[in-house]
């Protein structure tokens, strides 16, 4: 609505920023409760997306106090479509982006509920988000089969090509032909 915009809101970064620059890190989970029992239990650099896929207007918020960003969000970032045109924006911006990887649909307010040090571990193992790509297409499709590599190639060219940074894309696109077992100049190109 014009009085609130849900999109341009970070719940509890009232509370986080403060932690947020002395960390210089975000976590960025998905729910008010994600982002209220990361909270109580210490991880006080935690704010929420109120269930919204990452927007130009957090990502604002975001920049302000980091450039580094740790996602922790229930679906598969690799598979969904607004989650990555919001991952686009805040690499575009220039965010550090790595994705905090919870196994067995698992949300941040469930770890970190019942295991703290559990949650404690996965933010400090959160891979680089291209890492994470890879990984989540090599869990969905067979590695063997050349269609399956091409449906990899198809869904992961795209999003190699909007990589802002030089460097990075450069680097990505190297570990993407290896990872497909193919001509670097062929992804180039492509």
């Amino acid at each position: 609505t014009p009085i609130f915009d849900k999109g341009s809101f970070l719940f509890g970064l009232n509370l986080a920023k403060a932690e947020i620059r002395n960390k210089k890190e975000a976590i960025l989970v998905e729910g008010e409760m994600d982002m209220i029992l990361s909270w109580q239990f210490g991880f006080k650099n935690a704010v929420a997306s109120k269930g919204t896929a990452l927007t130009a207007g957090q990502i604002d918020l975001i920049k302000k106090y980091t450039e580094d960003l740790k996602l922790s969000f229930d679906m598969d970032l690799a598979g969904d479509g607004a989650c990555r045109r919001g991952i686009e924006m805040a690499d575009a911006a220039g965010l550090n982006i790595k994705v905090i990887q919870l196994e067995g649909g698992k949300d941040a307010a469930e770890v970190v509920g019942t295991n703290p040090d559990f949650w404690k571990k996965a933010i400090e193992e959160a891979v680089p988000v291209y890492d994470y790509y890879l990984t989540s297409a090599a869990k969905r499709y067979d590695m063997k089969n050349p269609a399956e590599l091409r449906k990899i190639s198809e869904e992961l060219v795209p999003v190699w090509a909007k990589i802002t940074d030089d460097l990075i894309r450069e680097h990505y696109i190297q570990r993407l032909a290896s990872f497909l077992r193919t001509d670097e100049k062929i992804l180039r190109s492509a």
